[in-house]
């Protein structure tokens, strides 16, 4: 398990590494200016203030003192090395050509991986929220010319303003205070780059306990063709959008509320069924373009997203295992496991595992047994390892504290005992009949 993972789950464990790591990299930024001949712009009894704070606090959880960590823990480290030392910093590191290639490589390896994530997330929580019987719409929202910089600028808050309009809504509906709208709203955005002109739009799944509008848009109409709703088209004033109620079985949340099938209005005949997942798919190749863009940096960002999105199946599958079995998953990258014919993320399976271990033991006890974990290594350290002329020992990782047994039997008993858990969620949350309605003619859905 990396510690990247390990400190998403244990938050003593994330202060602590920010700590030793902040105080490592003021202690290189020092040296770096003196060397060239800047030390006239450090501030000494500022930056020995900083070190013995984040000295103390880490020596004080390594006795097992659980304290609040100093303030600079809690500050993007630029903040802090401008508090110290000015705005003088290190240029960008050279790259040689074969490191260039791998870090070139394994950045396209990444974002490929992110992607595959991000679709994995949002297929799971799109499968637990139909159990629920959840409503979906969708929605896309492009931008007119007078609001473009205002809508993609760095320090935007026009889709986070546009999130907070939907979340009181969907409390609205669900006659819940505003405090609680994120338990009742839940969605996943990607920017998409138009294929023609280029200009950057937004696609916006949004998941909500209870229909964000009554009124089908198809009421009193001969032929059921329409498929946007008018009255949430006002959340979004800075260019057209597109809300859609996501209609995929006469089991979605719309039939159960009476609303009516729509029609295609060139065949008339009712729109396709299929399956909750298609949505996902839909979204799938929106991600995926997101993250293979060649128009990278003039992006905001690519993928926003409902915090945890997905977790709440990997919770229950992880609640239902043993602890060896959750020790071995956290130990061993290769477990792993598949869940409607899909691998579930590696890291995420092993993020969710170290957390139902936790929730078991203490955050306190779980930090004893984490805080030594080596770091992760640097990109540079990795293209180095295979260029080396005689391949080094690989050194065990700390991480394999947590297991007492990693013997073949173990290891083979954790995996089916995984894949078994797997299976049953498989069965209960993708597992639903559809009723074929895809034949069904203007004469079944008139007024």
């Amino acid at each position: 398990m990396k510690i990247t993972t390990a400190a998403k789950v244990n938050r003593y464990l994330a202060t602590y590494r920010k700590a030793i790591t902040l105080s490592a990299s003021l202690k290189r930024r020092a040296e770096y200016l003196r060397k060239a001949g800047h030390g006239h712009c450090i501030n000494d009894s500022k930056l020995n203030a900083v070190l013995i704070d984040l000295k103390e606090y880490s020596s004080r959880l390594d006795n097992n003192e659980f304290i609040n960590p100093p303030k600079w823990v809690h500050w993007p480290v630029e903040d802090v090395m401008t508090y110290v030392m000015g705005h003088n910093k290190p240029g960008p590191k050279q790259y040689n050509e074969f490191e260039a290639a791998i870090a070139q490589t394994m950045a396209e390896s990444g974002q490929r991986q992110r992607a595959s994530q991000h679709t994995w997330q949002l297929q799971a929580e799109l499968a637990y929220r139909h159990k629920l019987g959840w409503a979906f719409t969708f929605n896309t929202l492009t931008v007119a010319d007078e609001h473009y910089y205002d809508v993609f600028s760095p320090e935007s808050l026009a889709f986070r303003n546009y999130i907070r309009h939907i979340e009181r809504l969907a409390a609205k509906r669900a006659a819940i205070p505003r405090a609680q709208a994120t338990q009742h709203h839940r969605y996943f955005a990607v920017i998409e780059e138009g294929s023609k002109t280029g200009r950057l739009h937004l696609h916006v799944l949004h998941m909500t306990s209870h229909l964000l509008t009554t009124s089908d848009p198809n009421q009193g109409s001969a032929w059921p063709t329409k498929r946007e709703m008018p009255s949430l088209k006002r959340y979004w004033p800075y260019g057209w959008s597109s809300p859609i109620a996501v209609r995929y079985s006469l089991g979605d949340a719309y039939s159960q509320a009476g609303w009516r099938w729509p029609l295609d209005s060139k065949t008339g005949k009712g729109i396709p069924v299929r399956q909750i997942g298609a949505v996902g798919g839909y979204m799938a190749k929106y991600i995926l373009k997101a993250y293979t863009s060649t128009q990278r940096n003039e992006y905001q960002w690519r993928v926003k997203k409902s915090r945890n999105l997905g977790q709440a199946l990997l919770s229950e599958l992880t609640a239902n295992l043993t602890n060896q079995t959750l020790e071995i998953i956290c130990s061993l990258p290769t477990i792993r496991a598949r869940m409607n014919k899909k691998t579930i993320p590696p890291t995420m399976l092993q993020q969710s595992s170290l957390a139902a271990l936790q929730n078991r033991q203490s955050l306190e006890t779980m930090f004893q047994s984490l805080k030594h974990f080596a770091s992760d290594p640097s990109l540079l350290h990795v293209a180095s390892g295979l260029i080396q002329p005689t391949p080094g020992l690989n050194q065990p990782s700390a991480g394999n504290i947590l297991t007492t047994n990693l013997s073949a039997e173990a290891i083979s008993k954790a995996q089916d005992e995984l894949q078994t858990a797997a299976n049953k969620l498989t069965a209960k949350y993708y597992g639903d009949t559809i009723f074929d309605v895809t034949t069904l003619s203007t004469r079944h859905h008139s007024a």
